[in-house]
This record gives C-alpha cells, sequence and structure tokens, in this order.
C-alpha cells in the first residue's frame, strides 16, 4: 500500500523515483527540515472555521478517552515488575531518527 501511494504521489509531482530521491538524497535532518517546512506552508492558509470543520469531520484527532492515571499506574508496576527480572527500562530522545526503532528492533532479525 506504501509504495502505491507512493508512486501516486511520485508520478502525480513529475518525480517517479522521489521517496528513493529523498531517503538516499538527504541526510535526516535535512528530510526533518524539508517536512516541517511543508507542514508549516500546509497550515498557512488554514483559518479557525476550517480548523474546526476538520475537527469535527476527523475522528482521529479527538481526544482519546482511557483512564490515562490507570494506565500509567499499570506501566508503572509493569516496569516495577520487571526491574526484579534484571530488565533495565531505556527512554528514547523525542527526536530520535524516525525508523531508529524498527532498525532496532527487526535488524537483528535480517541479519
Amino acid at each position: 500500500m506504501e509504495d502505491k501511494i507512493a508512486r501516486h504521489i511520485g508520478g502525480k509531482l513529475g518525480i517517479p523515483n522521489l521517496v528513493e530521491l529523498l531517503a538516499e538524497g538527504l541526510t535526516g535532518s535535512e528530510l526533518n527540515s524539508l517536512l516541517l517546512a511543508v507542514y508549516k506552508k500546509k497550515v498557512e492558509g488554514i483559518r479557525p472555521t476550517l480548523l474546526l470543520q476538520q475537527y469535527r469531520a476527523n475522528r482521529f484527532v479527538h481526544p482519546a478517552d482511557p483512564d490515562m492515571i490507570g494506565m500509567l499506574e499499570w506501566g508503572l508496576g509493569a516496569l516495577r515488575h520487571l526491574r526484579g527480572c534484571n530488565f533495565q527500562p531505556v527512554e528514547l530522545s523525542p527526536v530520535a531518527q524516525w525508523g531508529s526503532c524498527s532498525v532496532v528492533i527487526f535488524g537483528s532479525v535480517r541479519l
């Protein structure tokens, strides 16, 4: 599905190898900067009324309603249990490169 979408976008822009150009031709920080500039340009023309319309129409942007304190307490209990099993939790940087987790997790599978 992602390949189909990427081919569609590349064809629409007249750049059939768009994904490869972006992935291989830019550093991670260059790609991040480019995407930030694209998002900034996309939102420049959005007015509050349009934003409210989009909020009403898009169910994926509404706040979730789970018990956050209960979820955090459950997670803390799990970490305490795992600490007794010699598990050391690691907090990843919020600015880590996209895809780094999949490289670490799935990279050993491909070896």
